[in-house]
């Protein structure tokens, strides 16, 4: 995520470093969000002026969009036509059409492997995700277990 000086004026940017195979997301990595496009009125986009950027919009926010739009992509503006078809068809063969969940597949286990090759740990698991905190006796830190 890229902040431009002018924040929180401006909206950031978003480039995934590895690739991703999304309908929502250009060959470079820039990914193709509603809420990070500028707060201008463009009747070609299709977008409606409160669905682009304004400056109430904070990190969190930003990355719950995208979290959104990553589980469920928007298949009628695509940065990725080709991932845009193969979703689509996935989606509408209720599974049975196994060629986008395979690239993902594929993508999702070479990020893990480059990840682990630079020694980050990826979580599988939703215990691994989570952060249990153990207290202390009283007057001392709380402890992370990771």
């Amino acid at each position: 995520m890229k902040f431009p000086p002018d924040y929180p004026y401006s909206p950031p940017s978003i480039r995934f470093l590895t690739k991703v195979w999304h309908p929502n997301v250009y060959e470079n990595g820039d990914l193709c969000i509603s809420i990070l496009h500028p707060p201008v009125d463009d009747p070609q986009s299709g977008e409606l002026p409160c669905e682009r950027w304004n400056p109430t919009q904070n990190v969190r926010t930003i990355l719950l969009s995208v979290i959104s739009l990553l589980n469920e992509p928007n298949t009628y503006s695509p940065a990725n036509v080709d991932a845009s078809v193969m979703y689509r068809r996935w989606r509408d063969s209720h599974g049975k059409d196994n060629e986008y969940p395979n690239i993902i597949r594929r993508q999702a286990q070479a990020a893990k492997a480059e990840a682990e090759k630079e020694g980050i740990i990826v979580p599988l698991t939703l215990e691994e995700y989570c952060i249990k905190s153990k207290t202390k006796p009283t007057g001392q830190e709380p402890q992370v277990d990771r």
